[in-house]
C-alpha cells in the first residue's frame, strides 16, 4: 500500500508564503508561468520526503548558489545564516518557520535554518492501532 499526501500545505518556503492544495489525487499536474513556484513546490516535497536532512538542504542550497554555512563580513558585521535563503523574503525572522506537509497528518517544520520538529501522527497511529 502506497502512502501519499491527501493535501499539501507549504508556508514560508522561498516565494510560497502560504500555499495550500486541499485535495491531492494519486497523480497531480502542476502548471504555471515561469517563476511562479512550480519548482519550489517540488523542492518542498523533496525536503518533506527527505525529512529535512541536513545533507539534502546543503545540496539544494549549493545547487542554487546559496550559502549553506555562516557567512560573516567583519567590516560591516553582516551575518548570513545557513539556509536563510530558503525562507520567504530570504530572511530569518523571530518565530518564523517553514512548514511543509499535510495538515493533521504530519507537518515538517524548519526554524532558524535548522530542522526543529517533525510531527508524525501517521507513525503514532500505526503503532497504536
Amino acid at each position: 500500500m502506497t502512502k501519499h499526501l491527501d493535501s499539501l500545505q507549504i508556508k514560508n518556503f522561498r516565494m510560497l508564503e502560504d500555499f495550500t492544495v486541499e485535495r491531492l489525487g494519486q497523480v497531480n499536474l502542476i502548471v504555471g508561468k515561469n517563476n511562479s513556484g512550480k519548482s519550489t513546490v517540488l523542492e518542498a516535497l523533496r525536503i518533506y520526503a527527505g525529512r529535512a536532512d541536513y545533507n539534502l538542504l546543503e545540496e539544494l542550497a549549493k545547487f542554487h548558489g546559496e550559502p549553506c554555512q555562516v557567512v560573516r563580513k567583519e567590516y560591516n558585521k553582516l551575518t548570513i545564516l545557513p539556509f536563510q535563503s530558503f525562507f520567504s523574503g530570504r530572511e530569518l525572522v523571530h518565530n518564523k518557520k517553514i512548514e511543509i506537509g499535510c495538515q493533521g497528518k504530519g507537518v515538517l517544520e524548519i526554524a532558524g535554518g535548522l530542522k526543529v520538529e517533525v510531527q508524525q501522527r501517521l507513525l503514532v497511529e500505526s503503532l497504536l492501532g
